[in-house]
């Protein structure tokens, strides 16, 4: 039977983590076994730790300083021992009781006839709500739409999938980082998540890495999590925007040709900004015309220190 192993990546998630991690060890088993749970703290300053439930199938990696999300998972990846399977989830996640040996079950029955070497599930609000989780790759065209709104009447142009009703099982460029279902095998030959990503993009980064090698993302509709959303991150909105933009810069540096590369970093360092304000003076939102000026602010100097 398969072993597998869970990779929780820590920052700040309170009660969420513990809520998660119970969410787990109640899990069924009959189509695997569990090697480890490795809960990798990102040095968190609140309780979260002292929240978690006792079991010997449970490891902590505790971090001097938050490493980010990537090179988390990476020595989440890495510690103690190897299993045949890895599954990245994150902290405000609620699995329900099937959700585990369902995937699992498809995943080792059809990964390897159906050439998926990832795999996600339904997400949910905790409402009951079903959460668009499935994504394209970036494109310029892709990016064009997104950074000047335009993808709000033309959805199908956005590299978010809006438009699919996420209540059928399909093929997908890729899944949201919340579920990430693995094989040990696969993510060792790709060499695990690009540490160059701090949080964001990381999971479409190697998503579309496994794709150049022929192994494709797939979305199961048939299981569900509850997905609560931004647990480690909404606490800081204007920092968030910062790590998304800064990652979406360097996928584009590491993936597209110079040429598409300018094209994207003139929309998102001069047009997006413009946009984001717009919209947000739209809506009389005076917390997202100051979350983005200052989002912004932190971006440029980052560029302005290479």
């Amino acid at each position: 039977m398969q072993k597998l192993r869970i990779v929780i990546v820590n920052w700040n998630a309170g009660q969420q983590l513990a809520d998660c991690v119970v969410s787990i060890l109640g899990s069924q088993q009959n189509n695997f076994v569990f090697e480890k749970i490795i809960i990798v703290d990102n040095a968190s300053t609140d309780n979260s730790l002292d929240l978690l439930p006792q079991n010997n199938k449970m490891h902590i990696i505790r971090n001097s300083q938050n490493y980010g999300f990537g090179k988390a998972c990476n020595l989440g990846a890495k510690v103690y021992g190897s299993a045949d399977l890895l599954l990245f989830l994150n902290p405000d996640t609620i699995l329900k009781l099937d959700t585990l040996d369902i995937s699992i079950k498809f995943y080792n029955e059809n990964a390897k006839k159906m050439r998926f070497g990832i795999l996600g599930v339904k997400l949910v609000y905790d409402d009951g709500s079903i959460q668009k989780s499935c994504s394209r790759f970036p494109s310029v065209k892709s990016e064009v739409f997104d950074s000047t709104g335009l993808s709000k009447l033309f959805p199908a142009t956005s590299s978010h999938m809006n438009e699919f009703s996420h209540h059928s099982s399909r093929f997908v460029e890729q899944i949201m980082g919340a579920y990430f279902l693995t094989s040990n095998p696969l993510f060792e030959r790709l060499g695990g998540f690009d540490e160059s990503f701090f949080v964001y993009y990381e999971e479409v980064d190697f998503s579309y890495r496994a794709r150049g090698l022929g192994y494709n993302s797939y979305f199961l509709a048939d299981v569900s999590a509850v997905h609560v959303g931004g647990g480690c991150s909404r606490q800081v909105k204007a920092k968030r925007l910062f790590y998304s933009l800064n990652s979406r810069l360097i996928y584009v540096s590491k993936h597209f040709s110079k040429m598409d590369s300018i094209i994207v970093y003139v929309l998102t360092l001069i047009i997006e900004p413009c946009t984001r304000i717009a919209f947000s003076l739209l809506k009389g939102s005076v917390s997202g015309v100051k979350e983005t000026i200052e989002g912004y602010i932190m971006l440029y100097k980052k560029l302005l220190a290479k």
